[in-house]
């Protein structure tokens, strides 16, 4: 009954989030731009930009429960507006009626509902638990201080962790605060969120292939099955990694001004850069998308002599894409002195050691720059990407040899997804989900050919269905649907097992006394994964003389994180005292007094 009611108040928070985003969108569409009403998506992620703001704004001005109060009363008006928007709209939607379109619609729904099932599950992923999920409950909390994530334990791991982590630009994340407040604290809220986006980005795909390239039928199922399966976007979805949200945003951004200068509708560039802006309030690896996206708007503006049909429309455009996404640069710009804080402009707070462990921990290109390393990335990742390779070959086929020629919306797709590929690697730190909108522009541009011929995307999605069990990501697939059975009864341990190992066991262990705790040198991990529990303890200063409170009745060793700190000691002694933290280990360590050994796990009574 439990579980019952936690699924029907999650249900009751995404019906009052997603209506409310209609119905916000909705009303700054008709008030700010008064046109012709857009797609249905296009109204949707209009509110979330706009509610993500709204959020962000309550969690500093109002603490909890008084935030929860005042959006409610906020937005239950847009609440209401927008399901009887939605209900409109929804009787004009055309369901399919051919049977290939509805096995094809059947098995997209099938694979999405396996992504939202798995979503409902506990977030366990690294970056979920170290900095996503905790900054949605400090927002949720009305908790919001900068930088954010000061109270974390992950601190006592990396000296520069709150000042780096806690002043990234947090938009979806604000946005998920809504739902995380409205779910009473479901803790992967955000991951349901960002699927919810997904789903509806999929229709936007279904309108944009109708004005781009004049196609309908099966070609956005099609698509949508295909990157379902994508290998670059199988590890994001079903997680709060907003990587796969900003390549929404991305798109959607590309597409409008797109469609605006090829059928004339110029007041499109509002939302385009409205998107385009919101995409860097989500991320900083962003800033790849806009020398392109920039670009592109010079290039149409030139083109087709738009720069005096768009110019009624840029100051507004302006206006709202500094709303949409530059909170977070002008926060750092009065609080540091620099909107990218702590990048190129200055890093003020950060030691010089501490700085210079970012940059080698985390800004650092992976791999050497390359031809050879280049190539060798290309078929990591996309050789075992059968359907990038079949798309990329179709295109080939029927757009330069065939008699249907790619038109210039094509190319401009296809170079910026080359583009995103060869700046992400040479000036960013290479890895692939910060440019997940470059497989979406090669599906998309293969779109135009599924329309008439049908056998194409059929093809598409026997290729994609029939190698994926071949694919490097079958496995943890398998786990995703292995993992739904843990939804059933209510109880996580075993999902933890199976996903965290014996640290699950360690806390068992420790909570048996509710009053003991256990020290914790060197997992970070579990520092942040149990932030919220008072199970471990961790020292202000570390050795030998070290006095610890009655209540620390363990000593936990991850045995493999230990041996990470310790193979760079050079580099990690920069943010930690790990003489300090050896020492002490050294003090509080009798072999004798061992209470459990499994995996990289050990505990040591040490009363």
């Amino acid at each position: 009954m439990d579980n019952l009611l936690k699924l029907l108040i999650l249900l009751a928070s995404l019906l009052f989030t997603f209506s409310s985003c209609l119905g916000v969108g909705l009303f700054i569409w008709k008030k700010l731009l008064g046109k012709k009403l857009p797609e249905t998506s296009v109204i949707f992620f209009l509110g979330e930009v706009f509610i993500s703001l709204v959020t962000i704004i309550s969690g500093l001005l109002f603490s909890y429960p008084t935030n929860l109060i005042f959006l409610l009363a906020f937005l239950f008006p847009f609440f209401v507006s927008g399901i009887i928007f939605f209900l409109k709209r929804l009787r004009t939607y055309n369901f399919p009626k051919d049977l290939l379109s509805r096995i094809l619609l059947l098995t997209l729904i099938t694979l999405l509902a396996i992504y939202i099932l798995r979503a409902l599950l506990p977030p366990i992923a690294w970056d979920e638990v170290v900095y996503h999920e905790p900054v949605v409950r400090e927002i949720a909390q009305g908790n919001v201080d900068f930088p954010l994530l000061k109270d974390s334990p992950y601190n006592y791991f990396y000296e520069p962790f709150s000042l780096f982590y806690g002043n990234f630009p947090y938009s979806s994340e604000a946005f998920a605060s809504l739902g995380y407040l409205l779910s009473f604290g479901y803790p992967s809220i955000a991951s349901i969120l960002y699927l919810v986006n997904f789903v509806v980005f999929l229709f936007f795909i279904r309108w944009a292939l109708k004005n781009l390239f004049g196609v309908g039928g099966i070609a956005w199922l099609a698509i949508g099955i295909a990157l379902s399966l994508s290998g670059n976007l199988i590890p994001v979805l079903s997680t709060s990694y907003i990587d796969l949200n900003q390549a929404i945003y991305q798109f959607i951004a590309v597409i409008l001004l797109l469609v605006a200068t090829k059928k004339k509708i110029y007041y499109l560039i509002i939302p385009s850069l409205v998107f385009a802006s919101y995409s860097l309030g989500q991320k900083y690896t962003a800033t790849y998308f806009l020398p392109f996206y920039g670009l592109l708007f010079l290039i149409e503006g030139l083109r087709e002599k738009s720069f005096k049909k768009f110019s009624p429309f840029l100051l507004k455009s302006i206006l709202l894409g500094l709303l949409a996404g530059g909170f977070w640069y002008f926060k750092n710009l009065f609080l540091y002195g620099n909107p990218i804080y702590p990048l190129i402009f200055g890093h003020q707070g950060f030691s010089e050691k501490a700085y210079n462990l970012v940059i080698q921990t985390q800004l650092d290109p992976h791999f050497p720059r390359t031809l050879e390393v280049l190539w060798q990335q290309l078929k990591e990742n996309y050789t075992n990407e059968a359907g990038i390779i079949f798309s990329g070959a179709a295109i080939f086929l029927f757009g330069i040899l065939g008699k249907k020629k790619l038109n210039i919306y094509s190319i401009y797709l296809l170079i910026f997804s080359i583009y995103l590929f060869l700046f992400n690697f040479y000036v960013g730190n290479q890895l692939v989900r910060y440019i997940l909108v470059a497989p979406i522009f090669i599906y998309f541009v293969l779109g135009q050919f599924l329309g008439k011929n049908k056998l194409l995307g059929v093809f598409l999605v026997l290729v994609v269905l029939l190698s994926f069990p071949k694919s490097p990501l079958w496995p943890a697939w398998k786990n995703k649907i292995n993992d739904l059975r843990y939804l059933s009864t209510g109880n996580y341990n075993e999902f933890y097992k199976g996903n965290i190992g014996c640290l699950i066991d360690v806390v068992s262990l420790v909570q048996e006394n509710p009053k003991s705790k256990a020290i914790n040198l060197w997992d970070p991990y579990a520092s942040a994964f149990y932030s919220q529990e008072d199970v471990f303890y961790y020292p202000g200063d570390f050795g030998k003389n070290t006095k610890l409170p009655e209540e620390v009745e363990y000593l936990y060793i991850n045995i493999s994180y230990k041996e990470q700190f310790l193979v760079n000691k050079d580099k990690n002694s920069n943010m930690l005292d790990i003489d300090g933290r050896l020492e002490l280990e050294k003090a509080l360590l009798n072999s004798k007094k061992e209470v459990f050994n499994k995996q990289s796990c050990r505990v040591y009574s040490i009363r």
